[in-house]
């Protein structure tokens, strides 16, 4: 088998590098077309701009095919990016159920995070906030959203450490949909009332503290 890079040549846009390949094998000959992008060209050691026939070894036609895949799933993760936002893990595998690899995927999703694409500290924050105010969610339950949404655990515990929100306020204003502090005086629908705020991520502190901060107003 032989393999020839036939042409470079910079894409209309300038910001990647389109190679033509063929992969003679006996009779048959593929022919292999795909971009580059510039960030990922240095280092594989083939020009930008070249009509002549270069024969490539193995490897460095695996490493260029690589830095194809790579190209055309950050095109396609930024596209999915446009639409709506994602967490690095979310993103990675609406990539996979496209047809990437788990490797491809995950490198790209790197390369689109380390260029600000994607930012988890500050979507993780205005998503605290969302629960918090509009869900009147705890914190238990909110980290739990978190989680499920594709937020790594060390992300949500550094915007859980920052987030300014009076959880107790919010707990008073969960008991308040609940029918206010009056359905703590019967036992029955006490321990009803209790069990839903706690699935909702408030603490038996919280609880209490907003149950006292009910009765004193």
């Amino acid at each position: 088998m032989e393999i020839i890079l036939k042409q470079t040549a910079p894409s209309p846009n300038g910001e990647e590098v389109v190679c033509k390949i063929e992969i003679k094998d006996g009779r048959n000959v593929q022919r292999i077309s795909g971009e580059i992008a510039l960030d990922f060209f240095d280092g594989l050691g083939i020009p930008t701009l070249s009509e002549t026939d270069t024969v490539l070894s193995r490897e460095k036609y695996e490493a260029i095919e690589y830095a194809m895949k790579k190209t055309d799933a950050v095109k396609k993760g930024l596209s999915l990016l446009s639409f709506s936002q994602n967490t690095k893990r979310a993103l990675c595998q609406k990539l996979m159920i496209r047809g990437v690899s788990r490797e491809i995927a995950s490198d790209a999703v790197d390369f689109i995070a380390s260029c600000g694409y994607i930012d988890e500290e500050y979507m993780a924050s205005r998503y605290i906030e969302e629960l918090a105010n509009n869900r009147l969610y705890g914190m238990a339950r909110i980290k739990n959203e978190l989680y499920q949404k594709g937020f790594d655990p060390e992300v949500c515990a550094n915007a859980a450490r920052e987030c300014d929100i009076d959880f107790v306020e919010i707990c008073r204003r969960r008991i308040e949909k609940l029918g206010g502090a009056s359905v703590f005086a019967d036992k029955d629908t006490k321990t009803k009332a209790a069990s839903s705020l706690v699935r909702a991520g408030f603490s038996y502190d919280e609880i209490r503290s907003a149950l006292k901060s009910k009765k004193a107003d």
